[in-house]
């Protein structure tokens, strides 16, 4: 009785708490799906560049050297299969939101910004945008 009692109210202060930094999740464009085995292809390949040579590499890294970051980054998963947006930074001023984006995106991008120099390959930042139109408009003018 106490026990569940003890997690009404835990659960209530974090919601509470979270207020202001979770909100339902706008509609965003929905990932690219692969008609054939060629396409998917480019999609997990791309995919995979945007992982090595951008900012996932830094996150990666970061979640499991940071176990809290990493609790963090597991409660923005969360938030997202529910189809809410966990983002602590709402909660910050403008002003401040802007600094620790900066300092955020120089600090997690060193890793995929090493690996892209080393491998020679263009930095991707938060990921380039996988356009399957223009691949298959690509793949029908080499044919």
């Amino acid at each position: 009785m106490f026990l569940r009692f003890a997690l009404f109210i835990s659960t209530s202060i974090f919601l509470l708490g979270c207020g202001t930094i979770l909100r339902k999740k706008l509609e965003t464009e929905q990932p690219p799906i692969a008609q054939n085995e060629a396409e998917a292809g480019y999609v997990l390949e791309e995919t995979g560049k945007n992982i090595i040579y951008g900012e996932s590499l830094g996150d990666i890294g970061a979640a499991i050297l940071i176990p809290p970051y990493g609790i963090y980054k597991l409660g923005q998963a969360a938030a997202g299969l529910a189809g809410y947006e966990l983002d602590a930074k709402e909660a910050l001023d403008e002003d401040s939101k802007k600094a620790v984006e900066e300092a955020y995106g120089t600090v997690i991008g060193i890793p995929g910004r090493a690996v892209a120099a080393a491998a020679d390959e263009e930095y991707r930042g938060e990921g380039k945008k996988i356009d399957l139109k223009a691949y298959r408009k690509n793949q029908s003018q080499k044919r």
